[in-house]
């Protein structure tokens, strides 16, 4: 063999063996959410199943559940092709066409199911972007309440879905995370909760901050963590923009850059008009709901007291004889303090008795 073309073959080899090694390494760097992890293991092995779980297909959705599990997970199925027609409008681009869906009876059966070696985190639901598969517990570990199973399937398709919207383009994880939080629409109200008090104390924080806590993941029902649902639903609020952000990211650039032309601002600004809108909506008109409302309740109560009052009185009023009189309500009888004047302190004048008279030729004469 010459030279040059050991050279070659050499350098072949060499091209190769990057080929082989990038991409799990680059993988391995990528920052993901915790439950939407990047498996940097080349070939990726998906575990079979166990032989006691039951299998169904349907216009390419593979469904795989534990027997035990079996009602819950069949009410599903209608479910996941609501989903995936929600997020394809929503993303603008036709996502999940292939997609496994596996449901552990426990926790701890989730590593028998998953591509991983571990599964990092206490989620109760994980997807696998390379692998297409979703892994879910039917219950959960510490708890006698069951997980809504919707909820986890609504936010793991959601992290699918985004990969596959993106051209499978990385993206900030608190992005990731606060896109399928919103998604699946979870804990609303505990997310409203904590921005009204975040809003009212001057504790909001910047999406620098925000970026900060992931992607270890912000604790659930932190500020970091609200906010980052909060910033998703702001930018899908503008659908047009929205696609256009995720169309900018697929066809190379990055995440900051995409912002700043698709919504035609920069990234300062953007964050400027959410941060804006977040004080507005969780700050004054929140208190002043709830003050209302707060006076209404009282003055609601204090209402109907009376009316029971008046419906009470009436209905004694009915259940007497016709000539009865209405009792009088007892008064107290305080003794008053006699006067002491002078009259009450004067003797008593005691009359004399009067002195038979009798009349004779006009005249009155006393009887001794």
């Amino acid at each position: 063999m010459s030279v040059g073309r050991a050279q070659v073959v050499s350098a072949s080899l060499l091209a190769l063996l990057w080929a082989l090694i990038l991409p799990g390494s680059a993988r391995a760097k990528e920052l993901r959410p915790p439950d939407a992890p990047r498996l940097s293991i080349e070939p990726i092995v998906v575990p079979p199943l166990p032989l006691e779980y039951h299998t169904q297909d349907r216009a390419g959705v593979r469904l795989s559940y534990h027997p035990s599990t079996g009602e819950r997970v069949r009410a599903l199925e209608a479910t996941v092709a609501a989903i995936r027609a929600e997020l394809s409008a929503q993303l603008g681009v036709e996502v999940l066409h292939t997609v496994e869906i596996r449901v552990a009876a426990a926790p701890v059966e989730m590593a028998r199911l998953a591509p991983a070696p571990r599964l990092g985190g206490n989620a109760f639901a994980f997807a696998f972007r390379d692998a297409r598969l979703v892994v879910m517990s039917a219950s959960a570990s510490r708890s006698l309440d069951a997980p809504d199973l919707e909820g986890l399937l609504r936010h793991a398709l959601a992290h699918l879905a985004l990969d596959e919207a993106l051209g499978d383009r990385p993206v900030p994880p608190w992005f990731h995370e606060g896109y399928a939080a919103h998604v699946a629409g979870e804990d609303t109200l505990r997310r409203a909760r904590t921005l009204t008090l975040a809003a009212l104390q001057r504790r909001l924080i910047s999406v620098r901050e925000i970026e900060q806590s992931f992607p270890e993941g912000a604790p659930e029902g932190s500020i970091a963590d609200a906010e980052a649902a909060d910033f998703a639903r702001f930018l899908i609020e503008r659908p047009e923009r929205f696609a256009s952000l995720l169309g900018k990211i697929r066809g190379g650039a990055s995440f900051d850059a995409a912002l700043g032309e698709a919504y035609a601002e920069g990234g300062e600004a953007i964050e400027l008009s959410w941060r804006k809108e977040l004080a507005r909506s969780y700050g004054f008109v929140p208190v002043l709901a709830g003050a209302t409302l707060g006076w209404a309740v009282v003055a609601l109560v204090i209402f109907l007291r009376r009316l029971d009052r008046r419906r009470a009185l009436a209905a004694a009023q009915k259940q007497r004889a016709p000539g009865e009189r209405r009792p009088r309500p007892l008064r107290e009888n305080r003794a008053r303090p006699a006067r002491l004047d002078d009259e009450a302190l004067a003797e008593p004048v005691i009359a004399e008795p009067e002195v038979p008279k009798v009349e004779h030729d006009g005249r009155w004469h006393t009887l001794h």
